[in-house]
């Protein structure tokens, strides 16, 4: 059975993109200039590609538009680390929506990366009903692990 196992996301810069991660906790490892990646414990595997890297890829390079872009999500220990990741991220100009306690149980927040891709912190809050029908549980909000 088939099992998504990467996410790849084009940036328009390597470096800020680098930094911005670096910030939430995610060290990318750089082998080459325009590419990096990260690799979870569990396998999963997040690749950033500067923009100007699509053609060799065979793609347009202007394909890139902001809409286009993903987004992706990140489960926290518990609602004080959503709220100091928030914190890092706002003071180096990355905040977006500040944490909440939203009506699902959770503690959430989201950042945006230097290209304007969404990141959105959860961590359930302790003791909180879960309110998300029963088929969407909490690892399905996420796209992988910090």
């Amino acid at each position: 059975m088939a099992t998504p196992a990467i996410i790849g996301m084009f940036v328009s810069n390597l470096p800020a993109a680098c930094a911005f991660w670096q910030l939430l906790g995610v060290t990318f490892a750089r082998e080459d200039p325009r590419h990096a990646h990260w690799r979870g414990s569990d396998g999963m595997q997040i690749m950033l590609n500067e923009d100007s890297l699509a053609p060799d890829m065979g793609l347009a390079q202007n394909v890139f538009t902001a809409g286009a872009r993903p987004s992706v999500g990140i489960r926290c220990v518990s609602p004080a680390e959503v709220d100091e990741l928030y914190a890092r991220c706002s003071a180096a100009g990355f905040g977006a929506v500040a944490p909440f306690d939203a009506g699902w149980g959770q503690r959430y927040a989201t950042v945006l990366d230097p290209d304007g891709s969404r990141v959105d912190l959860y961590a359930p809050i302790p003791g909180a009903r879960d309110h998300r029908p029963p088929s969407v549980s909490s690892d399905h909000l996420a796209t992988f692990s910090a």
